[in-house]
């Protein structure tokens, strides 16, 4: 079992403060590499059970709070602010660091994310292709544009305050998803791809999933019968022992 240790990490973007925790190792060695992105609402604590695990297995893991993401979390940046696109810039930055450090196998760089975080994990993928050696997505909100347009059928509907996931958002969230088609920025993206999705997710139903399969060169889509959206004990551990797997093919390929 290798000695993993955790220390606070944050980065800079623009006037932004991005706070995240680098679980590595005592070795001093490089060690190939997962950044791990919470959902839209959550901070680091949602995702440091899959951190711990996958560290314990070897891999450097570096998760952070997006800038206005949540409530709870503790990047700066206003909720009213925030979009997957602001998110996506806040991913970059953070890819473009991670990369430049001395724990970092940035020939083994791995993008992973929950919901909304996969979703733009998968983005950020798209467009970094190359450096990008895989993605690990749980449950990715594609559902973002086509819930946008479902409450809104304009710009001018869109009001400046909206209550969602326990906080709130603004126009920034919603008006740029209003022609915006999330599927035509994934397939892109050529190195392997695994999505796990439970099959009683009413939140983003698994036919979200099924459709980005189909998009990529590489995907591997494995349903988790009877699960929701989010995994939690057996279902959290089943989600784990999927993405070791995968990590190891993965590996082996390269």
């Amino acid at each position: 079992m290798p000695d993993t240790k955790v220390k606070t990490v944050n980065i800079q973007r623009k006037q932004t403060t991005l706070v995240g925790q680098l679980y590595y190792h005592a070795d001093g060695r490089q060690h190939p590499t997962i950044i791990f992105c919470p959902g839209l609402g959550e901070d680091v604590s949602f995702v440091a059970g899959y951190a711990q695990q996958l560290a314990a297995s070897g891999y450097t893991v570096y998760t952070f709070d997006f800038s206005g993401g949540s409530i709870t979390g503790w990047s700066t940046g206003s909720t009213l602010e925030m979009s997957i696109f602001t998110e996506a810039d806040d991913l970059r930055r953070v890819v473009r660091v991670l990369r430049q450090r001395p724990e970092v196998d940035a020939s083994q760089l791995y993008l992973a994310g929950e919901s909304q975080g996969g979703a733009v994990a998968a983005m950020v993928a798209n467009d970094l292709n190359q450096q990008i050696a895989g993605l690990l997505l749980l449950y990715p909100a594609f559902i973002i544009p086509d819930d946008a347009r479902k409450h809104y059928q304009d710009i001018d509907a869109i009001p400046e305050k909206i209550p969602h996931a326990f906080m709130a958002v603004g126009r920034a969230y919603y008006e740029p998803l209003l022609n915006y088609d999330i599927y035509a920025h994934l397939f892109d993206f050529t190195r392997p791809v695994l999505i796990i999705h439970g099959e009683a997710d009413r939140v983003v139903p698994i036919s979200y999933s099924r459709r980005a399969a189909r998009y990529y060169a590489q995907a591997t889509l494995r349903p988790i019968p009877g699960a929701g959206h989010g995994f939690y004990g057996r279902n959290e551990q089943v989600a784990i022992q999927l993405m070791l797997a995968f990590l190891s093919q993965s590996q082996s390929n390269l």
